[in-house]
C-alpha cells in the first residue's frame, strides 16, 4: 500500500512538470510571433461632439479598401479649415495623422498613413464630396427675442413637443402682435430646411420665412427638407395674454 503511494506521488509530479514545462513553452512562443502586418482604416466619422459649432450631425465616410480611399459625403455649410475625424484603425498599427488631431479638407485630398506594427505603410485618401443635403426638417422651438415674459424675464418661448406641431403663446399685455421678430429652432440635422410663413389663418398664401412675423391671427410656419422630401407645418394658433 505503501509502495503504491509512492507511485502514486512520483506520477503525480511527473505530470506537474509535464505540465509547467509546456506552459513555459507557450508562453515564450509567444514572444516568437512575427510583428503584425494589419494596417487598415476601418471607420472614419466626424461627430458633432468634436467639432462643435462646425458639425451638427454624424457623418460617416464610406471606405473603399481596394483603393485606399476615403470618401466623406457633407454639406455645403461646413467650415472645412478645421475638421477633427475620429478613426479606428488596425491594433498595434500607428496612424498619422492621429485620430481627432485637426486637419484642413480645403485641399482637394488629404492623405493618412497607416503604419503597421511590421513596418508596412498604407497611405489612403481622403476625398470630400459636399454634395450632402439634410433629410429632415423638424422646428425644435420658436421664440420672440424681444418679448420677454413677465414672470421669469427671459424671452418668450415655447417648445413644439409632438404632432399636430401646434400650440399657443403667452404674451405680455399690451404687446404689438402684428409685427414680432422671430426666432426658429431648428434641428441639428435639419440645416437647411426652406421655411415659408402662412398669417391670413387660412394656411393657403405663404411667403418666405422674414422677420417680422404678423399673428394677430393664426399663424403656420411651413418648413420644407433640403432635400426637398419631406413637408411639416407648425401652428401658432393664437397669442393669448
Amino acid at each position: 500500500m505503501i509502495i503504491s503511494m509512492k507511485k502514486t506521488g512520483i506520477y503525480l509530479f511527473v505530470l506537474m512538470c509535464f505540465f509547467l514545462f509546456n506552459s513555459c513553452e507557450r508562453d515564450n512562443s509567444l514572444t516568437d510571433l512575427k510583428p503584425s502586418n494589419l494596417g487598415s482604416i476601418v471607420s472614419f466619422v466626424l461627430n458633432p461632439y468634436q467639432n462643435t459649432g462646425n458639425v451638427t450631425m454624424k457623418f460617416t465616410a464610406t471606405i473603399d479598401e481596394s483603393l485606399k480611399i476615403i470618401t466623406l459625403k457633407l454639406p455645403k455649410n461646413l467650415r472645412l479649415d478645421s475638421i477633427r475625424p475620429e478613426i479606428i484603425y488596425s491594433p498595434w498599427a500607428t496612424l498619422s495623422p492621429m485620430s481627432l488631431v485637426p486637419i484642413d479638407l480645403t485641399k482637394d485630398t488629404t492623405e493618412y498613413t497607416v503604419t503597421s506594427e511590421s513596418g508596412k505603410k498604407t497611405v489612403y485618401a481622403v476625398v470630400k464630396d459636399m454634395t450632402y443635403q439634410f433629410a429632415n426638417n423638424a422646428i425644435y422651438s420658436i421664440s420672440f427675442p424681444e418679448v420677454l415674459d413677465a414672470t421669469t424675464g427671459n424671452p418668450v418661448r415655447s417648445t413644439f413637443w409632438s404632432t399636430p406641431y401646434s400650440l399657443g403663446l403667452k404674451v405680455p399685455v399690451g404687446t404689438n402682435k402684428t409685427g414680432i421678430n422671430t426666432n426658429l429652432e431648428m434641428s441639428g440635422d435639419s440645416y437647411n430646411a426652406v421655411i415659408s410663413v402662412s398669417e391670413d389663418g387660412s394656411g393657403t398664401s405663404f411667403r418666405p420665412f422674414s422677420n417680422p412675423v404678423n399673428y394677430s391671427k393664426k399663424v403656420i410656419f411651413r418648413s420644407v427638407s433640403e432635400d426637398g422630401k419631406k413637408t411639416t407645418d407648425y401652428t401658432i394658433t393664437s397669442l393669448y395674454n
